[in-house]
This record gives structure tokens, sequence and C-alpha cells, in this order.
């Protein structure tokens, strides 16, 4: 007896099955009535496929095969009733085969979607993990709600503009410099102060500022200012400081320190370089002893979302001596 199956199988393995005829595979699939309408429309039962599957980054290495067999492991080429392309730039490139076979649109690309989106987030809870891992310290306590981690990953993502009536959190890590501010101390306290403008506004404010208020007393100070003085900088300012407390306590310290880490780190936890005249694991020691314990957890805890597991998982692996590495 035959039944009605769909395959998420990867391209290499397509173009043998195309070629020698038969195939026995161990990937996810799922058994369905046969309908493809009905299929397409069951989110249920086409999540079921796709959280069998391993990630994978690109759309054009995998595709979706519609199968009639006795089981879904084992079967012909002339099994094979459709092919679907996972989003519209696979459908776009094709599959190139000879003789030419025909490539069905991508349907299921809203589930697709769902997938890539699902893994970004589960990496970067992935990135906090390994941040800690290599700081060799604890997790603060939750300040960031999984709803709102969701929608920072999704919006960037699918490329949406920072808007809307979400946290601070959200506008921080969504927070990207568009301003000529310097890189120093001075400029990530700026880049701070900026993203609690774009949080007030509910969305991206393009202007700058280093010509008014607190931002323009930080930016007139020397490029050596040191962090702490930044702090004493705002602090002094007292109706500034209660306003930003009263958006977010510890706000006006966790950021600045989140965004100069962020800078350090852009290409990822390395240890093959150095930072700042020090190897990677003298100068963590240094950063743990020089900045608050709860002011800098809070601050990886952010950069760990935003490196993700890619940037981090190399030193973790190399930190852990697992035993497959030279």
């Amino acid at each position: 007896m035959n039944d009605h199956f769909l395959l998420l199988l990867r391209k290499d393995d397509i173009i043998d099955i195309f070629k020698y005829g038969r195939w026995k595979t161990q990937c996810p699939s799922i058994k369905f009535s046969g309908t493809i309408e009905e299929v397409s429309s069951n989110k249920k039962l086409m999540d079921k496929l796709f959280k069998q599957s391993n990630p994978f980054d690109y759309s054009l290495d995998y595709f979706i095969l519609h199968v009639i067999s006795p089981t879904a492991s084992s079967f012909e080429v002339d099994d094979i009733v459709d092919i679907y392309a996972l989003d519209s730039d696979s459908f776009k490139i094709g599959l190139s085969l000879s003789p030419e076979i025909r490539l069905s649109e991508p349907i299921f690309k809203e589930y697709y979607l769902d997938f890539q989106i699902a893994n970004e987030i589960i990496d970067a809870q992935k990135g906090v993990d390994n941040i800690f891992a290599i700081f060799d310290l604890p997790h603060p306590k939750t300040f960031i709600k999984k709803k709102e981690l969701e929608t920072v990953i999704k919006d960037s993502f699918l490329g949406l503009s920072p808007q809307g009536n979400n946290s601070i959190w959200y506008y921080l890590l969504r927070y990207e410099r568009h301003q000529s501010y310097p890189k120093d101390n001075r400029g990530f306290a700026l880049d701070a102060i900026h993203a609690l403008l774009n949080y007030e506004r509910k969305s991206y404010v393009d202007i700058s500022l280093t010509r008014s208020g607190v931002g323009k007393l930080i930016f007139e100070q020397s490029p050596d200012i040191k962090y702490s003085e930044i702090l004493t900088i705002i602090e002094s300012q007292s109706k500034f400081l209660k306003h930003c407390e009263k958006v977010q306590k510890g706000f006006y310290k966790i950021a600045p320190l989140y965004l100069t880490l962020k800078y350090i780190f852009a290409d990822g936890i390395r240890d093959e370089k150095p930072y700042f005249g020090s190897k990677l694991d003298v100068f963590i020691e240094r950063l743990k002893e020089k900045y608050d314990n709860e002011v800098l957890r809070k601050a990886l805890y952010l950069l760990g979302i935003v490196l993700g597991r890619e940037n981090t998982y190399q030193y973790v692996y190399k930190k852990n001596k697992l035993q497959i590495l030279k």
C-alpha cells in the first residue's frame, strides 16, 4: 500500500536520486492525505516537518518532495510526484538536471520562514550561553522577556525598521549607528542615548545628539575619557538621570558598556587576536575586575544575543578542549 509523503531533502541527494533512480534516506518527512492544498494550509503538520530538520543556511540547498511510496525511507525516482522550492530565490535559480524537471512554486515558504526565525532565536540563546561560558560567569536574572527577544530576532531577520511599542531593550538591540559619533567611550554613550531617544519616539530618529543637552556635554569631553567618568557626567545631570532611570533602571550604565563590547567583539570571540595588547583570557579577566558585576553580566547577555552561536562557538570548542580538535 502506498502513502503520500512530503520530504525535506538536500539538493545533492535529489541529484543522486535522479542519477541512480532509487534512494534510501533518513530525512524529515510527514505523511498526508495526498491533497497538496490541504497540507499547505496545515501549519501544525508543516511545522512538524521543519522541526525534524537540522539548521541550514540557504534555501537553495533543500527542496520539498511529494512522494507516493510504501515508505518515506525508501523510494524510486518515478515515485516522485512533485518538487517544491522553499522560497522565491530558490525557485528562480531552480534545480539543474538533465533531462530538465518541472519545479513547482514555493507554496510552503511561510513555514520555511518560521523555521529560519526559530533557528535564529535558538542561535541567539546559544550565543548567550556561550558568552557566559567564555567569561566564566553566571547568567544574570532574566531581564528580557522571551516574547521581546523573539520580536527582536524576527524584526531583524525580516529587515524591518525599529518601530512600535517595544521595550527599551528592543531599541537597544536593534540600534545601528547612522551618525558620525566617535569610536570611543563618548561615542558609545551617545549611541546609548540615541537608542533611548529612538525608544521614546518609537522609531529611528535621524538627528545628531552632539549639539545639545547631555549629548553635547559628553561629546565635548576628551577622546580619552573613561567609562566611569562618562557615568559621572550623566549622574551629574539630575533631570536626565531621573528620566533615564524611570525608563529602565541601570540602562545608562549597561547600554554604553554593551555597545563598547559589541564594537570590540564585532568579528566574534577570537583568541588568535590581541585585545588592547592582551590575550583574550587576560582581557576577559581585566573586564571582570574593572566593571560592576551585575552591569557587566547584563551587557554580556545583550552581547551574546547579537553575536549568537556563530560568533562564539569556535572559542567555546577550544575552551572545552573537544577531543576531535588538533
